[in-house]
């Protein structure tokens, strides 16, 4: 647990140390875009096991089913 806390307090210091904030662009002035915002997905984020993350139209395709299926 104490690993947990000690990547979230570096991955907080190294957003705001980097002054990310000064660099979005308005418009769109938003992070969704930024690079540091997109590598930081790849090893922060957490994707739920149990999530289906297809496009709806593959979903479909490939039989619906359902979370408890």
């Amino acid at each position: 647990m104490t690993d947990s806390i000690l990547r979230r307090l570096a991955l907080v210091k190294s957003v705001f140390g980097d002054l990310v904030i000064n660099e979005i662009e308005i418009p769109p002035g938003h992070y969704l875009s930024h690079p540091q915002t997109v590598q930081l997905m790849k090893s922060e984020f957490v994707y739920p096991e149990i999530a289906d993350r297809r496009l709806p139209d593959i979903w479909q395709k490939e039989g619906s089913k359902t979370i408890y299926e």
